[in-house]
């Protein structure tokens, strides 16, 4: 049960407060807590839209077994630049302590992406996305927990319609790491994939 409060504005915008309970059954154990979320919208222009969600408030330590208190913060945005092309941005932030306050991890993952829609049977697609968290050892059960860790992987995408049923895809995706043991970002993967998929009407 939460109450909430919501309103709405110009540019089409739109801001809905709720605070309420929280329980999280987890290993062997329940936990509560309350928390605070946000979320707002906005349409500046004609095919930009801007999200934000954020949350403040208890929330599990799934490593350690315990309560924590979060700070999540996701702003989103989404451009229409034209007929042709679509760019989504995302970022989530995160940042967990302990109840009695000090820093568990912080955590952030950033997410773009570019299409290039040719036709309605056709399109490209580019993503790129980067995660970084930085950890508090001392507050970790297990002390050889790595204390920073970044990832980077990217992808890109042509799709093809054949028919309403039938759409080919094919693609190139790599991925890269940093942590203790790798000095720079060093590439971890490289793939090259090809798809069919169909989808039988009964």
């Amino acid at each position: 049960l939460e109450p909430y409060f919501s309103f709405n504005g110009p540019l089409q915008s739109y801001v809905q407060i709720s605070r309420g309970p929280t329980r999280r059954f987890w290993n062997g154990q329940t936990f509560s807590g309350q928390a605070t979320n946000l979320y707002a919208q906005l349409r500046p222009i004609g095919g930009l839209s801007v999200q934000l969600n954020a949350r403040r408030g208890a929330q599990v330590d799934l490593i350690n077994s315990r309560l924590g208190f979060e700070h999540r913060l996701q702003p989103n945005i989404q451009w229409n630049v034209n007929r042709h092309m679509l760019v989504r941005l995302q970022n989530t932030s995160v940042r967990l302590n302990a109840e009695n306050g000090p820093l568990i991890f912080d955590a952030n993952l950033a997410d773009l992406r570019v299409t290039w829609q040719f036709n309605v049977r056709s399109f490209v697609r580019f993503t790129t996305q980067r995660q970084r968290i930085e950890r508090n050892v001392s507050q970790y059960l297990d002390p050889s927990t790595e204390p920073k860790s970044v990832n980077v992987g990217q992808q890109l995408l042509y799709a093809y319609k054949l028919n309403p049923q039938t759409v080919l895809y094919v693609g190139y995706s790599d991925s890269a790491i940093e942590d203790s043991s790798v000095a720079d970002l060093t590439r971890t993967g490289r793939t090259f994939f090809a798809k069919l998929s169909y989808a039988w009407l009964h």
